[in-house]
């Protein structure tokens, strides 16, 4: 059987989900033993609004703070894409739920402890980190909803009481996780001594003001939901199922939902963001971002590279570097020690086109070669345009060889031409119109590298 809940978010908030299950369960299970049972009394919504309306002597102190913060330098999120993103935007939305292991978030605790920071703070920290890498851009706002309930002393109401709450962030490539992760306890703390404070309303006056800069846009959220712990209901399995996302008003926002000892991440996203696969590469790529980002808090931002995970032809290569072992070698420390010891194996398989390790290692040594002679600025963002092939995988390990992150487009990418170095073969006009800097591989692997 499935209970299908419908409610209409203007009613209730993600807050109120968790209140009307848990009130579920405890009916049911009065009811199944014959029991009496009184749930909490919340107050009604109109107390909730009478007392939001009391907060608005708080207003003189809350609008100087959120002017100030909406002069802060931000950019709005500019996801890679290889599509021409469309002139009106859709709304339709995708959900893809990723899971981190109990391992994982034992590290992740552990790491807040040390740091006096909770789990919420350094996962937002983490989500930040991520954009970044993602879109190569420092400044930004995140959307954090905080719960009125709790505020209003009335923690088993039902109904909309969410304030979203723009968290800013800015982030450096050459910053420390550890740094990153201070950073935002700060501003999420400045920022939570007005959370009782309507936004819509200091939005609303500052708009007002002529000379007064308007909100920051929210396009990505955060956002983690009070645990509900395991649900009991008598002779029955239960089990939530989630419920098909088909609309979204932001880019992308993360939800992350405790189940056991277990996190579960929920990442929602707009369709037009870019392509669904790379989306999902992206994704995939988070719960090692997370991991890494902890296991070496101490080490710069540059030197922990989102790992992708779309491009199928190195499938095979990304399964076997996921090694057991504590001494975990990189990936093309992987690559070297296979060469050394299969080095006639092959290594990929890409359609019709192969190549062995021994060539893998020795064609992704030149062309890293190649790179650290260019003169490319340290923690310069590379973007690899190339298709699905075995000059791709070339491509990734040279960029790792020579110190740099990279975001893989199988297609000529757009908006982030000029901001960063291209990998491409056969360079087009619009790629050399636009591109900061470019590695043509047609002129840099002539006679150098042979693709088979």
């Amino acid at each position: 059987y499935q209970l299908v809940f419908i409610i209409h978010h203007i009613i209730a908030d993600g807050w109120s989900v968790g209140i009307l299950v848990k009130e579920l369960e405890s009916l049911y299970t009065a009811a199944y033993h014959d029991q009496k049972i009184v749930l909490p009394e919340p107050m009604q919504y109109r107390d909730f609004i009478a007392w939001q309306d009391k907060q608005q002597s708080q207003l003189s102190e809350a609008v100087p703070f959120w002017e100030q913060q909406s002069t802060k330098p931000f950019e709005v999120l500019d996801f890679p894409s290889s599509e021409m993103k469309p002139a009106k935007r859709s709304y339709i939305g995708h959900r893809t739920t990723l899971i981190l292991q109990a391992d994982v978030v034992n590290k992740l605790r552990e790491f807040s402890k040390k740091q006096r920071n909770s789990l919420f703070m350094t996962l937002l920290a983490s989500f930040q980190v991520f954009l970044h890498k993602i879109t190569g851009q420092n400044s930004m706002f995140i959307g954090i909803p905080s719960g009125g309930q709790a505020l209003a002393g009335s923690s088993h109401l039902v109904g909309q009481c969410v304030n979203m709450l723009p968290i800013h962030g800015h982030i450096e490539p050459d910053m420390t996780f550890e740094k990153v992760s201070s950073v935002v306890k700060k501003n999420a703390f400045e920022v939570y001594q007005y959370q009782h404070c309507s936004m819509a309303l200091i939005g609303k006056m500052l708009a007002a003001q002529a000379k007064s800069p308007k909100l920051p846009g929210i396009t990505a959220t955060f956002n983690m939901d009070r645990p509900t712990g395991n649900l009991q209901f008598p002779e029955c399995a239960v089990e939530f199922v989630p419920f098909p996302k088909v609309t979204t008003k932001q880019d992308i926002g993360l939800n992350v939902i405790e189940v056991g000892a277990e996190l579960h991440l929920e990442f929602e996203y707009n369709a037009d963001l870019s392509e669904h696969g790379i989306i999902d590469g992206w994704i995939n790529g988070f719960a090692r971002l997370v991991e890494d980002l902890v296991r070496y808090s101490d080490r710069s931002l540059s030197g922990i590279p989102l790992l992708t995970h779309h491009l199928k032809a190195s499938q095979n290569l990304k399964e076997q570097v996921l090694l057991e072992s504590k001494d975990q070698l990189f990936i093309h420390e992987q690559v070297e020690k296979w060469a050394f010891e299969h080095p006639d194996k092959n290594a990929v398989l890409c359609g019709n086109s192969e190549i062995t390790y021994q060539s893998l290692h020795e064609q992704s040594n030149q062309l890293a070669h190649w790179i650290q002679q260019m003169n490319i600025e340290p923690n310069q963002q590379m973007i690899i345009c190339l298709p699905t092939s075995i000059e791709a995988i070339v491509s990734i390990l040279a960029v790792i060889k020579a110190g740099y992150t990279y975001t893989y487009l199988n297609e000529e990418p757009s908006d982030l031409l000029q901001h960063a170095v291209v990998i491409t073969r056969e360079a087009t006009a619009f790629v050399k119109e636009h591109a900061k800097q470019i590695i043509d591989l047609h002129f840099t692997l002539t006679n150098q590298l042979v693709f088979r």
